[in-house]
């Protein structure tokens, strides 16, 4: 993974009712997933919702949003509680970072 000068900044925004350790764990499982990146990482963004108006029962939504190499990778996961969701959509935003991976390798295969 090449992420340039200096640490990856992940940009984390809270919606509704969300603590600041959230915005920290879920720093950690995106920075966890980002492991499996070979290309260049630009911007990370990562917005934590937890409102009631959300899908009955589950009120918490985690959105994840990464530049790679100028294309854009995304995961989304909804879950009753905040860690939940983020446990959630770390295995989903892992699974698009190896399928755009692969996508991008075997574009450059081809004749």
């Amino acid at each position: 993974m090449t992420i340039g000068t200096g640490a990856l900044p992940i940009e984390i925004t809270l919606r509704g009712k969300v603590g600041g350790f959230s915005a920290d764990y879920a720093r950690e499982k995106v920075w966890k997933a980002l492991q499996v990146v070979t290309g260049r990482v630009g911007q990370v963004h990562v917005v934590l919702d937890f409102r009631r108006s959300q899908i009955a029962g589950c009120p918490a939504s985690v959105d994840v949003v990464v530049e790679i190499d100028g294309r854009t990778v995304t995961a989304t996961a909804v879950a009753p509680t905040m860690r939940e969701a983020i446990d959630a959509a770390e295995p989903r935003l892992r699974r698009q970072l190896v399928d755009a991976k692969d996508r991008a390798r075997s574009r450059t295969r081809r004749p």
